[in-house]
Formats: C-alpha cells, structure tokens, sequence
C-alpha cells in the first residue's frame, strides 16, 4: 500500500508498507496414539481447523504394507481415525508412518506426511 499526505500549505509525504497474508494451514496428527479403549486416543485422527477436509489420509506398517485408508471426511473426526486394527486382528506396536492429502476452505490442498507410534 502506498499512501499520500499533503497539508494546507502543499507539503507532501509519501509512505509505503507491504503486506503478507500468510494463511494458517494447521493440520497434524498426533505423533503416538493408544487403541486400549479407554476413550483417550484410542483412534489415530487427522487435526487442525474446522473447514478442512481429508481427501485421503493412509496409514502404512513399516514394511509398507497399507494397514488403513479412510477419504473424504473433516479433520476432528475421531470415528474416521485408524482403531489400531488391521484385517480384524490389534496391529502389533510399533511406528507407523501416515500420508494425508486435505483440501482447505479456500480450494488448495496439500500433502502431509509423517510417523506416529501406535501404544499397547
């Protein structure tokens, strides 16, 4: 923006600023979780802002192998996080690593990915 004064006497000042929006693009997802039912994170769920939504969120074992997949769902939906299970049977602790694609209120997306330590 660039501004300019004069007074009653034609005195001129002239100033300039800049300004950057920088857009809060919080999402995360906890970096250890607890599937033992005891309703404190029992489930792996993606977090951040109200608006955004999961367009893909995978979990994969440290063999590679995909234990859980779930799309098209907000953040802060714990009912849509990963239980702990895999083919029916407790997934064995251990680290896991995740990869989530979120679509923002304003139409952009972005691709998270990250670990998190599965607790028995």
């Amino acid at each position: 923006f660039t501004i300019r004064v004069s007074d009653s006497l034609g005195c001129t000042g002239t100033d300039q600023i800049s300004v950057t929006v920088k857009k809060a693009r919080r999402v995360f997802v906890p970096t250890g979780f607890s599937p033992n039912g005891d309703g404190n994170n029992d489930r792996l769920c993606p977090l951040g802002h109200e608006g955004v939504k999961v367009i893909d969120f995978q979990v994969f074992d440290r063999w590679g192998e995909r234990v859980f997949e779930n799309s098209g769902f907000p953040l802060n939906d714990p009912a849509q996080g990963w239980d702990g299970t895999f083919r029916g049977e407790a997934a064995a602790a251990g680290t896991y690593v995740w990869l989530l694609e979120v679509a923002f209120a304003d139409g952009a997306r972005e691709t998270f990915k990250g670990g998190t330590v599965l607790i028995r």
